[in-house]
């Protein structure tokens, strides 16, 4: 540490400030070398000699590298901002900004690609960089290789065509507006569908982002390009009907849409669940979108058919796709609103966090010689959260515990519906296990957690195929005692309310 407190101090001699910066990010990831820090400093230095700015965003750059990339990567950085820099001190800024994120989170293929397109760009003009290459580190940033792989892609398929000043300013705007605007799940496969229609006529592009506001967002993968395919044969024959049936401006091209479409957006049944679940539980709830709600459950894929709620809202995923057809996605919708107002309506959110604690004390909470429990309850009863919340954070995995509670819990509401409702657990159950085949085949989900999800929550019976005995036999086993003990009188059976 003392060759980097020397490092910061020469550094301070040209500029305090962001010596202060370079020092509170280099102590972040991990320890730093002297060479590292010293090669930080000249490059600096060299940059605010250019420019301020061009200094900053290298010392920037540098230091977010210093502690976590190899050597190979940080020579790699040095390289590319010297030649951008020799170009110019915007070039060489532009290009410090936003290769970093692209050598934290990319391999080294995807930073050779950066390089490519950077140099596509700058010789179509200066004014290209900015901005899409802004969109490209939020991808990065957030994780999505996958789609800043697309994105640069589509970035060198769209600069090295050959347009007016005009159109690659359109396309300045247009293609980091439209990769932002799409969903998460579908952005990679939606920015290569894009790519493709690029390739075969800018104008084209602007089309296919109109008839995505109007319907086609709402296409799977395979959906999209069965749609992109007739939409490219049209336009090859007759280029002005084309782009209208690409923009959804032709009756042909909506009923094509239509037919194709699988996906429901929870827009057109929000308020129909919503009706649905304050005639049932006569509680004023509302039914959003998951995006919008706080403490999204960790640990599942962002895919998932999502539901989740507290006392005012549930929480249900924007748009449901995970079956081939409308209806049974509709469906889908309806099951877990059901289930999530089941946990309303069967006193899951009214969990005494004192009264847990006091059933919990005098017994044998060991997992071995380890305590299950962590006893300091003064301290963390002290801690912020709901009543659940505080007493999940007393294990040593407060995250499996959660989700041992949610399968326990979903298997003691499952078993009150199938009391109160049994057409209810008879049309919902087949859908919920479906989707847990579906997430188990494609090896989704925790691989200790779905199983007695399925075999517990979802009922006994069925169960998904383990490998092995021993797991087979210890699923049968927690399964056995979960029955047991749900439908002991005063442990939560028929009659009992309130959370097992």
């Amino acid at each position: 540490m003392d060759e980097v407190r020397l490092a910061l101090k020469r550094l301070a001699t040209a500029d305090p400030e962001l010596a202060v910066e370079v020092g509170s990010i280099v102590q972040a990831p991990g320890p730093v070398s002297a060479g590292r820090m010293d090669l930080l400093v000249e490059e600096t230095l060299w940059g605010l000699s250019q420019e301020t700015a061009f200094g900053a965003a290298l010392a920037r750059g540098y230091a977010r590298l210093a502690g976590l990339c190899p050597d190979e990567k940080f020579q790699y950085f040095r390289q590319k901002t010297r030649e951008s820099g020799r170009l110019g001190a915007t070039i060489g800024r532009v290009m410090a900004q936003h290769l970093v994120p692209v050598l934290v989170h990319g391999n080294d293929r995807l930073a050779r690609t950066f390089a490519d397109v950077f140099d596509t760009m700058y010789h179509m003009g200066t004014y290209t960089l900015k901005g899409p290459l802004k969109a490209l580190s939020v991808l990065m940033r957030a994780g999505d290789v996958a789609s800043g792989a697309a994105y640069l892609e589509l970035l060198k398929s769209a600069f090295s065509l050959d347009i007016s000043y005009n159109q690659s300013l359109r396309f300045v705007y247009t293609l980091p507006t439209a990769v932002a605007g799409f969903a998460p799940l579908k952005r990679a496969w939606q920015i290569a569908a894009l790519t493709r229609i690029v390739r075969i006529d800018p104008l084209l592009a602007e089309a296919f982002l109109q008839g995505k506001d109007r319907g086609l967002d709402l296409l799977s993968r395979e959906s999209l390009q069965i749609f992109v395919d007739a939409a490219l044969h049209k336009f090859s024959r007759a280029p002005e009907q084309g782009t209208k049936f690409m923009a959804l401006d032709s009756s042909s091209a909506l009923d094509l849409c239509r037919e194709l479409q699988v996906a429901v957006p929870l827009e057109q049944v929000q308020q129909t669940l919503a009706r649905y679940v304050r005639a049932r539980t006569g509680l004023s709830v509302a039914v959003q979108p998951a995006a919008t709600g706080k403490g999204v459950p960790e640990g599942l894929p962002f895919d998932a058919p999502m539901g989740f709620s507290d006392i005012r809202t549930i929480y249900l995923s924007a748009e449901m796709g995970c079956f081939p057809n409308q209806a049974e996605n509709r469906a889908l919708y309806m099951a877990l609103a059901k289930l999530e107002a089941g946990l309303l309506e069967f006193g899951t959110h009214d969990f005494d966090f004192d009264k847990a604690l006091d059933l919990c004390r005098g017994r044998d909470l060991c997992i071995g010689p380890a305590p299950l429990l962590e006893w300091d309850a003064g301290q963390k009863g002290a801690e912020k959260g709901s009543d659940l919340e505080r007493f999940l954070s007393l294990f040593p995995d407060p995250a499996r515990a959660a989700g041992l509670f949610t399968i326990f819990e979903h298997g003691r509401v499952r078993q009150r519906l199938a009391e109160q409702y049994p057409g209810l657990i008879k049309k919902a159950l087949p859908l919920f296990r479906a989707e847990s085949r579906r997430m188990w085949q494609k090896g989704e989900g925790d691989p200790i957690l779905l199983p007695l999800y399925h075999s517990i929550a979802l009922g006994p019976g069925e169960r998904l195929a383990l490998q092995g005995p021993t797991h087979a036999s210890l699923l049968l086993k927690i399964q056995d005692c979960f029955e047991d003990e749900i439908n002991r009188p005063g442990k939560g059976g028929p009659g009992i309310d309130g959370p097992a």
